[in-house]
């Protein structure tokens, strides 16, 4: 009988042949479960790894490369500077070799943020995506654009812009034309894509590229676009499409109006195919002057602030302190006495003539003088009243001076950079006025000094004006000086701002000087020590006038009222022997007013008006 006992039950068989071993049936391991694990973590570690791997061999391409492009633009922008420079030299050849080497470096900074690192950098979240694609959209734009210049600068001919011999080359005006438009156009471009590069996302040395980039851009935009559209009517004003005709008058600043002085002298030219010639002098002895009636019918407006005198007499139309309306006066006392056709009408004073000389060089004259950049204002302007004691021969003297000075104009070989660089001053100034029959010409300097009208909204600029005219019927505005300053207060907003300054005019009219004025510089109605100036003030377009005043005590308006949509106060500032008199003005805007960045505009006197604008010159927009 055997000795083993059946188990007592099925579960506790069960549990029996669970618990038994034998050589053949060993107990299971639990090793190959934990290789298992053990492999799975291991893959898990090399992929973590593998990605950090990643990551840092894109991040390590990423910044190599980016550290590379900065520099290549950096040395871009280098040779980009040397060619502006060789450019305004005049030295083409220099300029083009400048541009390569600029055009080399962006394209290596085009290459330098491609490929497989920097695309999957741009991918990456959390900001840093944008702030790579930003560096690959510069040094793109920055390339297109450079790009554009080199290849510009292979065609170009400044010469073109200068006559030789009296005549210009149209069809070199004309491949420049086309090659400033296409550099303009590209300009355009970057400026407009450039925009959409969302720059509050950048960190800081990416936003300041960013944005210094952007600043040259739009400076050079700024630059271009006027360029595009005046050669884009240069060979038609030239006279392409037929002859033109400008009347040019010029201003003599010693007898002060508020568009510079008496318009004594002026000459029409002829333009055509190219070639600009004289065709007749004038001068305002010529024109009928105290006249019954004025010449043309004047607005209310304008008779309350300047009198009808200015459609009676010609020395005083350029009173009015808008160069379009001053040229319908003076159109029609051309055409009741001359009656020649003009298509356009040009206004200089001595002092842009002198910045003329600086590009052509000094001009010997028929008399024996010569005339400088340095001489040309003190002659034109008060030396030939103490050479030339009648009317007659001043107005001889100033026709032979305006022949020369044309004559090394348009047959003499002055720079071109340079002759722009003088045009562009003048203009700026305000000695350069231009107003032409022809639409296209008159939109492409809308709302430019040049055009010689007050802005007509205070959007893009909050214009104040501080005019002045010779009160005395002399020359003595010569020996004035003029300097303004002005600020805004109340900028918060919600709050009324107030647009306000000073205008100091000072004398220079010592007690030796006034026992020798010659009667041309004296006049008939003023001691030689004294000098009356009626100034006008005008506030920005919607304000209204706050306070005017005098050295400090209330002024005596000659006149208060709205002209050109503006407010306007007339008041007399006398002075005697050398002197200075402050006027100090106020004007109201309401709040709802939008206004841009405050500018002066001022009549351009016989020496610099020292202009101040005082902190804060701009106002939020509300």
């Amino acid at each position: 009988m055997s000795s083993h006992q059946p188990p007592a039950s099925r579960k506790a068989a069960r549990e029996s042949r669970a618990t038994e071993t034998t050589p053949e049936s060993p107990q299971p391991d639990s090793t190959p479960r934990r290789r298992r694990r053990r492999w799975i973590w291991l893959t898990l570690v090399v992929v973590v790894l593998a990605t950090i791997g990643g990551a840092a061999w894109v991040a390590l391409q990423v910044y190599t490369q980016a550290q590379s492009a900065r520099s290549s633009l950096s040395t871009a922008m280098t040779a980009a500077q040397e060619a502006k420079s060789s450019l305004l030299a005049m030295d083409v050849e220099a300029a083009s070799v400048s541009a390569d080497s600029a055009l080399e470096s962006t394209g290596a900074a085009v290459d330098e943020t491609g490929g497989m690192a920097w695309s999957i950098a741009e991918a990456i979240p959390f900001g840093v995506g944008e702030n790579v694609r930003a560096v690959r959209i510069v040094s793109e734009l920055t390339d297109r654009l450079v790009n554009s210049v080199a290849g510009s600068i292979q065609g170009l001919d400044l010469a073109a812009l200068a006559p030789r011999q009296g005549r210009f080359n149209l069809d070199a005006l004309d491949d420049l034309k086309s090659t400033t438009a296409d550099l303009s156009a590209t300009v355009d471009s970057v400026v407009t894509d450039l925009g959409a590069v969302d720059r509050d996302a950048l960190i800081g040395p990416v936003r300041s590229g960013v944005e210094s980039f952007a600043d040259e851009a739009s400076q050079l935009q700024s630059t271009m676009t006027p360029i595009a559209d005046t050669l884009a009517l240069l060979p038609r004003a030239l006279g392409s499409d037929g002859p033109r005709n400008y009347l040019v008058m010029f201003q003599g600043n010693s007898e002060a109006r508020s568009l510079g002085g008496n318009p004594a002298v002026m000459m029409l030219l002829r333009a055509e195919a190219g070639s600009i010639s004289i065709v007749r002098y004038a001068d305002t002895a010529e024109f009928p002057n105290g006249l019954d009636q004025p010449v043309t019918q004047l607005t209310d407006e304008e008779i309350a602030i300047y009198g009808d005198k200015i459609g009676r007499w010609t020395p005083d139309l350029t009173m009015v302190p808008d160069f379009p309306r001053a040229t319908e006066i003076l159109e029609a006392h051309w055409q009741n006495t001359i009656g020649e056709p003009y298509d356009a009408v040009v206004s200089l004073d001595p002092v842009a003539l002198s910045y003329i000389l600086a590009a052509t060089g000094e001009v010997p004259l028929p008399t024996g003088e010569v005339l400088t950049a340095e001489n040309t204002s003190p002659i034109l302007l008060n030396g030939v009243y103490f050479n030339y004691k009648d009317g007659y021969s001043q107005n001889a003297f100033f026709a032979a001076a305006t022949d020369a000075i044309f004559t090394a104009l348009t047959g003499g070989s002055p720079s071109p950079v340079a002759l722009i660089n003088a045009l562009s001053r003048a203009a700026d100034e305000g000695r350069l006025l231009y107003w032409s029959s022809d639409e296209a010409e008159s939109a492409a300097i809308s709302g430019s000094r040049l055009a010689g009208s007050l802005p007509s909204s205070n959007d893009e600029q909050t214009a104040i004006g501080v005019y002045v005219n010779d009160n005395t019927g002399s020359k003595k505005s010569y020996y004035l000086d003029l300097a303004i300053s002005a600020s805004f207060e109340g900028c918060e907003a919600g709050q009324p701002h107030t647009a306000q300054g000073t205008a100091v005019l000072s004398s220079k009219i010592d007690e030796e000087l006034a026992a020798r004025l010659p009667y041309y510089v004296r006049g008939p109605y003023y001691a030689a020590e004294d000098v009356s100036t009626y100034v006008v003030i005008y506030g920005p377009v919607g304000a209204s006038l706050s306070s005017i005043a005098i050295d400090g005590a209330p002024a005596k308006p000659i006149s208060i009222g709205t002209h050109l949509d503006r407010p306007a106060v007339k008041i007399e500032v006398l002075n005697h022997l050398v002197s200075s008199h402050t006027i100090e003005f106020e004007f109201a805007l309401p709040a709802s007013t939008s206004v841009g960045p405050l500018e002066i505009w001022h009549t351009p006197m016989s020496r610099a008006t020292q202009l101040t604008m005082e902190a804060p010159a701009a106002c939020p927009t509300p």
